[in-house]
């Protein structure tokens, strides 16, 4: 498939590189052409036509979630292709505004993060398919590293508003003897905003370094629960997965006490210096979750399965693996 890609320049711009990983692995498997602020070519003046008429002709249009997706193509909607949306942010006070942007742009396809409240989103779009695709990880980026330095790392937002666990346990954490890994959180800057980065935060390569340095890494969902990213790139980068329960991670594999380790978060810190004491069932841990996210959870997986989806959606024939 040959896909336009709709979006701001994402490549070292956001706070959530997994945005361009994404695209990185759809651009391994298909012909990805990128389209918006920040990229070669991009013309604010030319209209989809325009565009499917000098680099295309598309077989799809992927709209990038809403924020990083800050200059819609116009005429969109009438061109001769599949239009697929992605949906990260799925709380339900966005139902409305996305039915807007959809409708505008002709979406068929919303490939979503989360589970919670999706259903309230397709009875609002019944016209829409909706596609669960999790979060995942470049395998080059999040990886194993040798030695490892700190004990418990616990990186991300820690607004007490949007991640009231992540907020408790750090404070519990503080207070201990735990040789805990902070970084300053990177905020929301993106391409085109005048927002800076927050000095001393790290983002792709460098953050993946930071995750592999600790025995431990700390993910909880925010609220509602939702599988966030670290929820795959801890253990992806070899360390054991201390985490909130959420509802989609029986699904995906994930196996308490097996693959990842529920964290208790009134008593974060006599909890980690008890699974500090037995660093072969930590490792155990660790090898058994970075086993799963190799097995199931890369972007290059997604890509194929999601491929595959599309092909039987539409009616072509297709097999898990083929080009």
């Amino acid at each position: 498939m040959k896909i336009l890609w709709l979006g701001d320049l994402d490549k070292d711009a956001m706070w959530n590189q997994n945005f361009f990983y994404e695209r990185k692995a759809f651009g391994k498997r298909h012909e990805v052409f990128p389209w918006g602020k920040g990229f070669a070519h991009y013309d604010p003046k030319m209209d989809a036509f325009d565009v499917d008429g000098q680099f295309g002709p598309f077989d799809m249009a992927v709209c990038s979630e809403f924020f990083l997706y800050t200059a819609p193509l116009k005429d969109l909607y009438e061109l001769d292709c599949t239009k697929v949306a992605i949906l990260c942010d799925n709380y339900r006070n966005g139902i409305g505004m996305r039915k807007r942007d959809w409708e505008r742009d002709g979406v068929e396809i919303v490939i979503h993060r989360y589970n919670v409240w999706i259903d309230e989103f397709q009875a609002a779009c019944p016209e829409v398919s909706f596609y669960h695709q999790p979060w995942a990880v470049d395998e080059d980026v999040y990886k194993p590293r040798l030695r490892k330095h700190y004990d418990v790392s616990l990186l991300g937002n820690v607004s007490g508003h949007l991640y009231p666990r992540r907020e408790k346990a750090l404070k519990l954490l503080e207070s201990s003897e735990i040789n805990l890994l902070r970084s300053p959180h990177p905020t929301g800057f993106r391409y085109g905003t005048t927002t800076k980065r927050v000095e001393g935060s790290k983002i792709g390569r460098e953050y993946a370094k930071l995750l592999s340095d600790a025995k431990l890494g700390i993910a909880t969902g925010g609220k509602p629960d939702f599988a966030v990213g670290k929820y795959f790139t801890i253990p992806g980068s070899g360390s054991a997965l201390l985490a909130t329960w959420c509802d989609d991670l029986e699904g995906l594999g994930f196996e308490p006490g097996i693959n990842m380790i529920p964290l208790d978060v009134d008593h974060a810190a006599e909890q980690i210096k008890d699974l500090l004491e037995d660093p072969d069932y930590l490792q155990e841990v660790a090898d058994y979750g970075l086993q799963l996210i190799r097995d199931r959870h890369t972007w290059d997986k997604r890509v194929e399965e999601f491929t595959f989806w599309y092909h039987q959606l539409v009616g072509k024939e297709e097999t898990p693996g083929s080009a």
